[in-house]
């Protein structure tokens, strides 16, 4: 009740028009406490969520996350958990916005709202979301739809970072190669300044016993014959 705004049968709710209703339900005499809900009769933006692209190659460094964030990947909805971008000079990064509705519905709005950088000469951000590092110092993205403004995320930029550590790692896990046939790896480089990225194209690879298998092409190993 009441019926113009919403009425409900064998338990789907149809609503009519904007306004406010209540929901009971009855069996054998008893009655539920009422249920509200509200009719709207367009959704309305509640709350907008930036974050940058962390699926691409690049650094990308997530320090709220656990002891060790170079390599702590947050769930894709994990849109407010402590963001903050390194990058180098003249990396590019893609970031993506989501809107969330009173309706409890959720839209990728990345091509609808407004960009901005709080200093575009250290990394600008064109209207598709691509943010370019220029040179090093800090900004903050944000964005805006209409008049609901995102969450901001810290950017740095530095202009030169050293490997300190680099990681291997094989795609699946099965360690029996056939003669002739391949097996794929991932190399990932730490850097000093707390971001990592893949670097599996320039590094170099090696084995131990080359007559036993060789990478014949980045991170692609070739077994070549019996051993290990």
């Amino acid at each position: 009740t009441p019926a113009a705004v919403a009425t409900i049968d064998a338990g789907v709710l149809t609503a009519r028009a904007a306004g406010t209703a209540s929901v009971t339900a009855t069996v054998g005499g008893v009655t539920s406490a009422p249920r509200e809900l509200r009719v709207v009769a367009e959704a309305s933006v509640e709350q907008l969520m930036i974050h940058p692209n962390y699926m691409v190659d690049g650094p990308i460094f997530f320090p709220a996350l656990a002891d060790d964030p170079a390599w702590q990947m947050p769930p894709a909805e994990c849109f407010d958990c402590g963001w903050d971008l390194t990058l180098l000079a003249g990396d590019a990064r893609p970031f993506h916005a989501t809107a969330r509705y009173d309706t409890g519905e959720w839209e990728e709005v990345t091509d609808r709202v407004a960009w901005s950088s709080s200093d575009p000469a250290v990394a600008a951000i064109d209207a598709g979301g691509v943010l370019t590092a220029a040179a090093a110092g800090e900004t903050v993205v944000r964005a805006t739809l209409g008049e609901v403004h995102s969450n901001e995320v810290p950017v740095r930029v530095v202009a030169a970072a050293t490997v300190t550590e680099v990681f291997i790692y094989q795609d699946g896990s099965d360690r029996v190669v056939a003669k002739g046939g391949e097996a794929w790896f991932r190399a990932q480089a730490a850097y000093d300044v707390g971001f990592a990225r893949d670097v599996t194209d320039v590094v170099t690879w090696r084995v131990a016993d080359g007559a036993v298998g060789t990478f014949t092409d980045p991170g692609v190993f070739t077994g070549q014959s019996a051993g290990a």
